[in-house]
């Protein structure tokens, strides 16, 4: 028998147990279940299968018991009796009456049964597998509070097994999970989920199918309509497959398209996931870029898909890292993105993301307390547990943090109630079942400016790229300063005199675009603009 299972089974039974110890002792609990009692006969069966009170481990004797009380439909004893099953405890290892059991005791809403059931339906033991069916029986398990349960439906979603993919959807029950208890493996996945090249396009949809799926709506009269918002409306029927209308995404790109030349941002960034994530087209990265920078100052989710694509340097950018940052740090607090770029901003400032690229920086715990708090604050619950650990290190002194005391922290870190120690919640820890979301993206690197500078510039009378590249490098130590300087003052975390330092770095940001252009090296106005922050 694997170990692990083994070691799963132990830990289950043992914890069942301590719960007799301090009761009724195991004379008086075999006197009840010799005269029939189901729930003694039950006890009794714990009692012999963990040794507790001197009794000796009888692994039979255990399942024997277990059986009487299982027959007289106890549901504990039936999910006992399907582990003895499952993992060979005192009979010989089964599958089959592995399932019958715990499908009984489901059936009568025991969680932890429910739980293993969806399982074995997800891993095809002892049953045809069926990720449709364990998603069934995760779903009875988490309505009763089962957080691995909730974790697992959040990977099925994440992964598209058993139900369409849906990162939003993903992310309410990676939520859901983290609101009862710190459950390492949803925090993990909750950070995967917001590094997802999709995240905030599936979001988006969510937006629109609650804001358009139950609308009653003339389709001729918006084919004939100019509004731009009637073509993205149109648009978005046809992605989505709304108003009786069978999905065509060649056809919801064509109106997608009209929208964005009348300068319509939601149909932008709808055209910019088309290409960003090959819906309805090939994929093509630059094309994204551009439309979600065309739409980010009025469409949120734009703003975030292009911090990320900043992050894995899917966009060309010198610094990735730093552009992502800037990105999501001017998304406003209003929006619910914002929880998730804060989050992506903190976790990047706590881990080698942000330094791995720019050696020159340094590792600012306070910048990650900065956005930590500011996810939390906007009720992330993931930030607040991160906001937890972070506080708990010992080189970080939260008292000296701009002004603030560790009481402005603790409502933020304070989480509701667990169930540890709980009998019903142990079995929770059962080895190498929980579902990790599976992170499908990686970093390609940053792009050089230098072979790029001729594509952006748009100009026909643009110098060799190796003449550019020469202009650039004259000035990259003054740029990467400048955008350290960004960052910094982006977190809050800068005390210099803001407004003549805001000055300084104006000028001499003019003064190296003017030289740029006169090299005949310009850069596109978009792209100034975005490099132009210390404006804002």
């Amino acid at each position: 028998m694997n170990t692990l299972r083994k070691i799963f089974v132990f830990t289950v039974l043992v914890c069942i147990s301590l719960a007799l110890w301090g009761q009724k002792s195991f004379n008086d609990w075999k006197i009840e279940a010799e005269a029939g009692s189901a729930e003694a006969q039950y006890k009794l069966g714990a009692f012999y299968v963990s040794g507790v009170q001197g009794v000796p481990i009888d692994n039979v004797e255990a399942v024997k018991w277990l059986r009487k009380s299982a027959d007289q439909n106890y549901a504990g004893a039936q999910y006992l009796l399907g582990l003895c099953y499952e993992e060979g405890t005192g009979v010989n290892l089964d599958y089959t009456q592995a399932v019958y059991w715990l499908e009984k005791a489901a059936e009568q809403n025991h969680a932890k049964a429910a739980y293993s059931l969806g399982l074995m339906y997800n891993n095809g033991e002892g049953i045809i597998q069926s990720y449709t069916e364990a998603i069934k029986w995760y779903m009875k398990a988490a309505e009763q509070g089962h957080t691995n349960a909730m974790n697992n439906i959040g990977s099925k979603y994440f992964n598209g097994q058993g139900v369409e993919q849906n990162f939003a959807e993903a992310e309410k029950w990676f939520i859901k999970a983290l609101s009862v208890e710190k459950l390492q493996i949803a925090l993990d996945n909750i950070t995967l989920l917001y590094k997802q090249r999709g995240y905030a396009a599936s979001k988006f949809n969510e937006e629109l199918k609650e804001k358009y799926e139950n609308e009653d709506v003339n389709l001729e009269s918006l084919r004939a309509s100019t509004n731009p918002e009637d073509m993205f409306h149109l648009g978005v029927i046809y992605q989505l497959g709304f108003n009786g209308v069978s999905q065509d995404l060649s056809e919801a790109k064509k109106w997608y398209e009209a929208a964005a030349r009348k300068k319509n941002a939601d149909a932008q960034n709808a055209l910019g996931n088309m290409y960003y994530l090959g819906i309805g087209t090939e994929k093509n990265y630059n094309e994204a870029a551009q439309l979600y920078k065309k739409a980010k100052k009025k469409n949120k989710y734009a703003q975030y898909s292009l911090g990320l694509m900043y992050y894995f340097g899917d966009a060309r950018a010198k610094l990735p890292i730093l552009y992502a940052v800037s990105e999501w740090a001017r998304i406003p607090k209003e929006y619910q993105v914002a929880s998730a770029s804060y989050y992506l901003l903190a976790n990047s400032y706590s881990t080698d993301d942000v330094y791995i690229n720019n050696p020159d920086l340094y590792k600012s715990p306070h910048n990650s307390l900065t956005y930590f708090r500011k996810s939390a604050e906007l009720g992330n619950v993931a930030a607040k547990y991160r906001l937890e650990e972070l506080l708990a290190d010992q080189q970080i002194n939260p008292d000296k943090y701009k002004g603030l005391t560790m009481a402005d922290f603790i409502p933020l870190v304070t989480s509701t109630a667990t169930l540890a120690g709980q009998i019903s919640d142990l079995s929770n820890n059962k080895s190498g079942n929980n579902s990790s979301a599976s992170n499908n993206t990686s970093s390609s690197g940053s792009a050089n400016r230098s072979t790029n500078k001729k594509e952006n510039s748009g100009s026909k009378n643009t110098k060799s790229e190796k003449t550019c590249g020469q202009a650039w490098s004259t000035d990259a130590q003054t740029y990467s300063t400048y955008e350290t300087y960004l960052i910094r003052l982006n977190s809050g975390t800068y005390t210099s005199d803001d407004d003549r330092e805001r000055r300084d770095w104006q000028q001499k940001m003019r003064t190296i675009r003017n030289k740029w252009v006169k090299q005949g090296c310009p850069i596109s106005k978009s792209e100034w603009e975005d490099w132009d922050g210390v404006q804002r």
